[in-house]
């Protein structure tokens, strides 16, 4: 093996994420050290020659499988999210993108993919959208109470009664907001915060 394919293979296994090509039967026909050390094998070449059904698991496998089914029946390129256990047996997401292998005479012959581990980003996103949900009940319950003391202001009442209505208003939204809100004077000093700060703080 002369020195271009030597560092050939080294720029491969080191590049990001994972990387294999598999045939028409989803047979291994060659993959980069990260796929195979996240399988829970030593090198590459312990994954060469085997299916995909001997190393993944239901109920991973079969989605796997119905997706490259469809990158080469369709010969079109999939970008998707899967599931699989990695070598800790933690189950973890992978943003696959799959493209068809074809020969000269335009016959699929296999896929190659490139997949990258995003679990902690994909928690991060589900994180994030589970505080926007929050956010907009919040909304809801600004409204309400907008609403209520503009009807006590139009039932006439005194503006001691209405600057109180105003005082309970932004102190629910504060009740409500999710994290920990407190503001203090030039001393350090707490002049108040909201209900997920005094719990913080080990108060009721």
């Amino acid at each position: 093996m002369n020195d271009s394919v030597i560092k050939l293979e080294s720029l491969f296994n080191q590049i990001p994420g994972h990387v294999f090509w598999l045939d028409n039967d989803d047979v291994v026909l060659g993959c980069n050290c990260s796929q195979a050390r996240d399988l829970g094998y030593d090198s590459a070449d312990d994954l060469v020659g085997m299916s995909l059904h001997d190393i993944i698991d239901e109920p991973y496998l079969s989605k796997i499988i119905k997706n490259n089914h469809c990158v080469r029946n369709k010969k079109a390129s999939l970008i998707v999210e899967e599931v699989g256990l990695n070598a800790k047996g933690r189950a973890c997401i992978y943003l696959s993108h799959k493209n068809p292998i074809i020969d000269d005479d335009g016959k699929v012959v296999g896929l190659i993919g490139v997949a990258q581990d995003i679990t902690e980003l994909r928690s991060s996103i589900d994180v994030l959208q589970s505080e926007s949900s929050e956010y907009t009940q919040i909304e809801g319950q600004v409204s309400q109470l907008g609403s209520r003391i503009m009807g006590e202001s139009s039932k006439g009442l005194g503006i001691i009664e209405q600057i109180q209505s105003i005082k309970n208003y932004y102190e629910k939204i504060l009740a409500l907001m999710p994290g920990h809100v407190y503001w203090v004077d030039k001393c350090g000093k707490i002049l108040g915060c909201n209900d997920s700060q005094a719990v913080s703080f080990g108060f009721d």
